[in-house]
């Protein structure tokens, strides 16, 4: 092996110019190419980590639908930004948008997937769309969840102060009624981002680490700053 290899050195070294850089190019491309990804890999890992790492998100909302809203959901976002964001330097607040159309069953289940795993990583924190009811299985549902995936939004509403009129309600495995979602008729940020409030409704995922953040943002929604 080590004869071969100087075998192979000694040819290169014997090569010029362009005659070199051809022959190295044309036998070890496969080589130089995935040196030169896993480079920009491990620069892209250490950068992202230890460099520059993302901003932490202090809320992240689900917007059901809505991508014709984007400039809106922008306006809204900023809106809600100082409200919640102390650290501007490491932290943000996020709206991410899903949309189901029924006409292309694959994207429709990307989007299901992408909702799924970013709910069981606790990556999403309120959910903001419309209510279905689905007679087969007798479930009422907010955007693509179910009503047993939400908290109670009474202790919420409570502490941001909100009058909770409107509710819906759902009962858990023991027959306990469950405020799963409430309507967004009259948010004050929804009105001033220029979205129609009619429809909407608001849920917290009920995996949600980030209470004090659901608060502040529940209570901007409905009074403003």
């Amino acid at each position: 092996m080590k004869e071969k290899l100087r075998a192979e050195w000694k040819k290169i070294q014997s090569m010029k110019g362009r005659e070199k850089w051809e022959y190295i190019w044309g036998y070890y491309k496969i080589h130089i190419i995935a040196t030169a990804a896993a480079l920009l890999m491990t620069g892209s890992i250490v950068n992202d980590v230890f460099i520059n790492p993302p901003p932490d998100s202090v809320l992240t909302i689900a917007w059901m639908g809505g991508f014709e809203l984007e400039g809106r959901l922008d306006t809204l976002r900023n809106s809600l930004y100082p409200m919640l964001v102390d650290d501007t330097a490491n932290e943000t607040v996020h709206i991410l948008t899903f949309l189901l159309t029924g006409a292309d069953p694959q994207q429709d289940m990307a989007q299901h997937t992408r909702f799924s795993a970013m709910t069981a990583a606790r990556e999403l924190d309120i959910v903001i769309g419309t209510l279905e009811h689905n007679e087969e299985v007798d479930i009422m549902a907010l955007g693509m969840a179910p009503s047993w995936f939400f908290y109670d939004l009474r202790p919420f509403l409570a502490e941001a102060g909100i009058e909770p009129e409107g509710l819906v309600f759902h009962e858990d495995e023991e027959g306990n009624p469950i405020a799963f979602a409430i309507p967004l008729d009259g948010s004050v940020l929804l009105e001033e981002a220029g979205i129609a409030t009619e429809g909407r409704w608001l849920g917290v995922i009920g995996n949600t680490q980030r209470e004090e953040a659901v608060v502040k943002a529940i209570r901007a929604l409905f009074i403003g700053s």
